[in-house]
């Protein structure tokens, strides 16, 4: 995979990824703001949410490394993009170290929960293609 190519599929899923982002915070700041004069969604947090969607369409890059074994993909993975939440979610809040702590938990007990539905998919994928294919011998018989 060429650069071009590779930055132009970043860019795609950041696209992806920020369109939910800006519609979860939209949704979830309409139900708690009571006071329609209040603008939620500054041109600030828009900029913070599409740099978060970089970080993360680039952590999802990292799958696509050959050579690299899925374990540690994952683990590269989880770091990365719980990087990317404190650095673009977190800390412009500027919480107290408390609330953030708890915050980068309840956001690992999320990622535990969407990557294990997600292995547990692929997973089924993965045998279901198995089935379909014909068995072809390893070793010739002489």
């Amino acid at each position: 995979m060429n650069i071009k190519s590779w930055a132009k599929n970043i860019f795609k899923n950041a696209c992806i990824f920020f369109t939910i982002f800006t519609a979860l915070y939209s949704v979830i700041s309409a139900i708690i703001n009571v006071d329609d004069s209040v603008v939620r969604l500054e041109v600030s947090r828009i900029i913070l949410f599409f740099v978060a969607s970089i970080l993360f369409a680039a952590a999802n890059g990292i799958f696509k490394l050959p050579r690299v074994h899925a374990a540690v993909k994952f683990i590269i993975h989880y770091l990365l993009t719980l990087a990317a939440f404190w650095a673009c979610m977190m800390l412009p809040l500027s919480l107290d170290a408390s609330t953030s702590i708890v915050g980068a938990v309840l956001f690992s007990v999320i990622y535990l929960i969407i990557a294990v539905i997600v292995a547990l998919i692929s997973s089924r994928y993965k045998k279901n293609a198995d089935k379909d294919e014909e068995y072809v011998p390893q070793y010739k018989k002489k």
